[in-house]
């Protein structure tokens, strides 16, 4: 929620000073009127524009937050027939379980891209009610890596991982399919028809599914013992996620002005860096050990900035 409320408004209202001037941009604090305002509209429909209210890069927790309330609701009901700890996977049931995800995501995006594409807009993002907020076109593969990581629990993939390979098997997987997607993703902008658009979807459902079985391997394999870094990583993740897109944002804007002619590659490695170190020495030496005084001063800071940013 505060993130909601402190970090979403800053990156609509940094385009806005970028494209419109300083002269002629909003002040902060009418900015925030009008961006909360719409929020409390409880608006149901596609985002159409960057200034609409949204929930920017926090969707995923609103959408991860119900996936676990019908999971809490499904075990309520159904206890024990809902599933849980069982035997370690094994090669057999380690490969159905990919050919079905890579099934079923294939066919739920291409039936959804049937419905929600459009070639003005092939990817919408669909609010409902301003509280939830995703891609349509997305969600079978929100939905089914989410059983899949249920699936992964219950059988013990992070631990034991039986079955489940190796790093360079799926090193490898990962490469071609990487390969194929680059390949395919320069013709759907070159030379696109449906035939390689439907390729374009088909390999893009692989390649996050070898992504995430290649995401498992490694982290079996390096980062799986309690060291020191693993465990203070682990523990700033979260926080990490919710403050990044201020960084990177605010860093995007700040070069646009300052370095505007410089290698986009050396901005985004700049950026990049940058907006790691900076979200993890906050977590670690300020929002870890003093959660309530990190709170407070976010919250002067934004107080701050309504009443001294813009005219």
């Amino acid at each position: 929620m505060l993130g909601v409320l402190l970090v979403t408004p800053l990156p609509p209202y940094f385009e806005a000073y970028l494209d419109r001037g300083a002269s002629l941009a909003p002040s902060f604090r009418t900015h925030c009127a009008s961006y909360f305002q719409d929020g409390l509209r409880l608006t149901t429909g596609t985002v159409s524009s960057t200034e609409q209210f949204n929930q920017g890069h926090l969707w995923f927790v609103s959408l991860l937050l119900l996936f676990f309330l019908v999971l809490a609701a499904w075990h309520a009901l159904w206890g024990s027939a809902a599933g849980g700890r069982k035997a370690p996977a094994t090669r057999q049931s380690t490969v159905t379980a990919v050919a079905l995800v890579g099934f079923l995501s294939i066919l739920g995006t291409l039936f959804a891209h049937s419905i929600f594409s459009t070639p003005e807009d092939p990817e919408p993002w669909l609010v409902i009610g301003n509280v939830l907020q995703f891609q349509p076109t997305r969600l079978s593969l929100y939905v089914l890596f989410f059983l899949l990581g249920l699936r992964a629990w219950s059988q013990h993939w992070f631990s034991g991982g039986h079955g489940v390979g190796t790093v360079g098997l799926w090193g490898g997987v990962l490469a071609a399919m990487l390969a194929t997607f680059l390949v395919l993703f320069h013709l759907v902008v070159t030379n696109y028809s449906v035939a390689i658009g439907v390729a374009y979807l088909v390999s893009r459902c692989l390649l996050c599914l070898s992504f995430l079985f290649f995401l498992l391997a490694a982290g079996r394999r390096f980062w799986n013992t309690p060291t020191m870094a693993n465990v203070s990583l682990a523990a700033s993740s979260y926080d990490i996620y919710l403050l990044h897109f201020l960084v990177v944002v605010g860093l995007q804007a700040l070069l646009l002005v300052v370095w505007p002619q410089t290698s986009v590659y050396l901005k985004a490695m700049l950026i990049t860096v940058t907006a790691i170190t900076t979200c993890y020495g906050t977590s670690r030496w300020l929002v870890r050990p003093h959660p309530l005084p990190a709170v407070g001063i976010f919250l002067t800071c934004f107080a701050l900035a309504l009443f001294l940013v813009g005219p």
